[in-house]
């Protein structure tokens, strides 16, 4: 992982954004919050800078 960004898994970033994880597997076959890293094992991972981009444009909410 890049150095200096901090990441979250599915359940931090829905808890961010105010939806459950499944609803971010949803976002990301839509294409809609694609997930930064995806290891091998389907872990997804998300900056805080991405949930915050996606919070402000999607929801129009000031993070």
């Amino acid at each position: 992982m890049a150095e200096g960004k901090k990441y979250l898994r599915i359940s931090e970033a829905a808890a961010m954004i105010g939806c459950s994880g499944q609803t971010l597997r949803n976002y990301q076959v839509k294409g809609l919050l694609v997930p930064e890293i995806i290891f091998e094992s389907g872990q997804r991972r998300y900056s805080v800078s991405q949930i915050e981009k996606f919070i402000q444009e999607k929801m129009g909410v000031k993070v």
